[in-house]
């Protein structure tokens, strides 16, 4: 798992349920993470060396814009899957495309892309072994459920005085 914020901890606990043996890589290390049995690599390039599944879970910034680039899949497994369910700019899209078609890796699953909708000269249309949707992985009917919960106590939160999530 790189990047194990919220939403990187519950794929961690997902993956549990199939009994994966967890390592990650994040700018800050949680104890949810070690609780679960996982293991936190010094490098990021550790975990793209011993990783079977990396799983994608990076805020987009300046520091991870570009982050996951030919160099870094280079060093994967030819027989690793990379999972991209961030944002699209984290995965350099020309990179991922070319270890497809070189079998540098066996496979990969994007939700997002450097443009969405996606670009019809997006190189990863023409990649084997990937699987694109057009960002909506999000969207079950849990998701949507949560979304509407947490909709709901902002607008109460902001009515009662004491606005949360508060966007600046």
């Amino acid at each position: 798992i790189i990047g194990t914020g919220r939403i990187g901890i519950r794929t961690a606990e997902l993956a549990t349920a199939f009994h994966c043996n967890l390592i990650a890589w994040s700018n800050s290390e949680k104890e949810t993470f070690v609780q679960l049995g996982g293991v936190y690599k010094k490098t990021i390039d550790e975990v793209f060396k011993e990783a079977d599944i990396i799983s994608v879970h990076l805020p987009l910034n300046d520091k991870t814009k570009g982050i996951i680039d030919i160099n870094l899949l280079s060093l994967m497994k030819k027989t690793a899957y990379l999972v991209n369910v961030a944002r699209g700019p984290i995965v350099r899209s020309h990179d991922l495309a070319e270890a497809l078609k070189q079998g540098t890796i066996a496979g990969a699953a994007v939700d997002v892309f450097d443009q969405e909708p996606i670009t019809s000269d997006n190189p990863l249309l023409k990649a084997p072994n990937v699987i694109l949707t057009p960002h909506i992985a999000y969207k079950t009917e849990e998701a949507l459920i949560k979304r509407a919960e947490i909709t709901i106590d902002n607008i109460k939160a902001f009515v009662n005085g004491k606005p949360q999530n508060v966007i600046v």
